[in-house]
């Protein structure tokens, strides 16, 4: 892990934002995104998704509903991210923003 992430989840979990594996993962992919480093994020949100963090699935569901992070759109991922993101307790009114055809319950 680069010097910096050390810094910034040192920081966050000093702070208490960070107390548990999950959220440290996940706050590390939020800063690669924010530093503009989209391939390393995305795989920094699927090893925090895979640690239990729904908030990491969901935003994988957005990146590959939209395209971000240097990804094409793909339904099909962004439902399985989507439907992990539920899996785990994540609960939103717009449903993640999925596409039409998205179930909006398991």
């Amino acid at each position: 892990m680069p010097l910096a992430v050390a810094l910034a989840v040192l920081v966050a979990t000093a702070w208490g934002q960070a107390e548990d594996p999950k959220e440290e993962a996940r706050l590390h992919a939020v800063w690669l995104e924010e530093h503009g480093k989209g391939a390393e994020a995305i795989k920094a949100y699927m090893r925090a998704a895979r640690f239990g963090s729904e908030l990491a699935a969901r935003r994988l569901g957005e990146i590959y509903d939209k395209g971000l992070l240097g990804t094409k759109p793909d339904p099909a991922e962004a439902l399985k991210w989507f439907n992990m993101a539920r899996t785990l307790g994540e609960e939103s009114q717009d449903s993640f923003g999925c596409p039409p055809k998205c179930p909006r319950t398991m």
